[in-house]
C-alpha cells in the first residue's frame, strides 16, 4: 500500500497557494501563560532594586532575573522541589527559549536561593 497523508481543515478559510502566501501567517502565535505574566512584571523597577540591594553583586552568570523567572515558572507549574522544577523546565525549553528563560542545573538554583535571602 502507498503512503498517504491526512488532510485536516482547521476552520472555513480557503488553502493558500503559492500565489496568494505573501502576508499569511499559517500557524498563529500563542503566548504562554509564563510569557503574559512576565510582560505584567515593571523590569526595570526590579532591575533598580536588584541594583540598591546588591543582589548581583557576588553573581558571575546567574542573575536575579534569571533566578526570577525560574522561580515563576515553578510556581506557575506547581512544581513542588527543585528536581521537580528542573525537569518541568528541561521538557519545556523550546518553549522557555521565546520567555528569556533558560533551564538552570539544580546545584545553581540552591546556591542562588541561598546567597539570594
Amino acid at each position: 500500500m502507498i503512503g498517504r497523508t491526512a488532510l485536516i481543515v482547521i476552520g472555513s478559510e480557503g488553502f493558500a497557494t503559492h500565489l496568494d502566501t505573501k502576508g499569511i501567517c499559517v500557524v498563529r502565535h500563542l503566548n504562554t501563560v509564563h510569557h503574559d505574566v512576565q510582560k505584567l512584571i515593571p523590569w526595570l523597577a526590579f532591575d533598580k532594586l536588584v541594583d540598591a540591594h546588591g543582589a548581583d553583586d557576588r553573581v558571575r552568570r546567574f542573575t536575579t532575573r534569571q533566578q526570577f523567572r525560574v522561580l515563576l515558572f515553578g510556581q506557575l507549574s506547581g512544581a513542588s522541589s527543585r528536581r521537580d522544577l528542573i525537569a518541568t523546565m528541561e521538557s519545556h525549553c523550546g518553549r522557555l527559549y521565546h520567555c528569556g528563560a533558560t533551564v538552570t542545573k539544580r546545584s545553581t538554583l540552591a546556591d542562588a536561593n541561598r546567597l539570594r535571602r
